[in-house]
């Protein structure tokens, strides 16, 4: 078992307190299987820390930080499934939330415009953008279905890869800790208590 990092709690202890009860919101009206919920978020978040890992291990620096907000906020002001007609919206939540918690109106703003996934990317902008298409997954959960994910849209490790790395062994490690995150907390009952819910999350993916 990996020990967690110190920057996944930190931003999970802001997710609980913070973040999680507008996710919750869309589990109670439009996303009865949290499609774009808690369990989305969650798992995005600890595929920043499966990514993290990796870009760190080949030296890379870069502010970490500003992937993890983003993450916490880019379905934040969802009114539905589908396609997301509420990028912007959800990009000025993360700016409101950031500038009320000390960060400046430069920051902020940059921060929050990683919603919405312009390029060319930056790494943190990749990072968000390649975390969210890994938890599509989550629509490709049954045993016949697991091929159907589609790896040309996963930037990470490729010749598209800002960073310069290309690495298709990472590649298909992460696509399977993805998959492999979806299956083990499909089975988790929506209506789990937060608190309780990212306790399990943590269980699994540490155990991974």
């Amino acid at each position: 078992m990996q020990p967690p990092s110190e920057k996944i709690e930190q931003f999970l202890q802001i997710f609980e307190s913070d973040i999680a009860p507008f996710y919750e919101k869309h589990e109670l009206t439009f996303d009865l299987e949290s499609f774009h919920g808690r369990f989305h978020i969650l798992r995005c978040l600890f595929l920043v820390d499966k990514l993290d890992r990796f870009y760190r291990s080949v030296g890379l620096a870069y502010d970490l930080d500003r992937a993890y907000y983003a993450v916490l906020f880019h379905d934040i002001a969802r009114q539905g499934n589908g396609w997301d007609e509420w990028e912007e919206d959800s990009a000025e939540c993360c700016y409101t939330y950031l500038l009320s918690n000390g960060k400046s109106e430069e920051e902020a703003r940059s921060i929050s415009q990683l919603i919405l996934k312009e390029k060319p990317f930056t790494l943190e902008g990749q990072i968000l953008y390649d975390v969210d298409v890994l938890d599509y997954n989550r629509f490709f959960a049954l045993p016949f279905q697991r091929n159907f994910f589609d790896e040309k849209r996963l930037i990470v490790g490729s010749e598209r890869d800002c960073s310069g790395i290309v690495e298709p062994g990472f590649r298909k490690h992460l696509i399977y800790v993805a998959q492999q995150l979806v299956i083990m907390t499909e089975v988790i009952p929506v209506n789990t208590s937060t608190p309780e819910l990212i306790k399990q999350f943590v269980e699994i993916y540490y155990n991974l």
